[in-house]
């Protein structure tokens, strides 16, 4: 345990007034700063859970994609890809 008569004590009713005003407005700071995180993490854990939602529609919306390109080259109607390079076309 520490020793807390190195510690100076407030003498006079003033002081005493003094300290526990100074400890109130602490106190409040830290109220007011810890009313600040949790608000900034519901934030926060709102946007997350909104990106979230959009890669999932997004995943969603690539598998749909993926099995209709599948489905047209199954089918014969083939997908044609172009595979000039038009930087090398022989027309420059």
């Amino acid at each position: 345990m520490q020793n807390r008569s190195n510690i100076p004590q407030p003498q006079t009713k003033e002081e005493w007034i003094e300290k526990c005003i100074q400890k109130y407005k602490e106190a409040n700071e830290i109220k007011e700063k810890v009313f600040r995180v949790k608000a900034e993490h519901a934030e926060k854990s709102k946007n997350a859970d909104k990106i979230e939602e959009n890669l999932k529609s997004l995943q969603n919306t690539g598998q749909l994609i993926g099995e209709i390109l599948k489905y047209m080259d199954e089918s014969g109607m083939g997908i044609k890809k172009d595979n000039t390079d038009k930087k090398n076309d022989g027309n420059k």
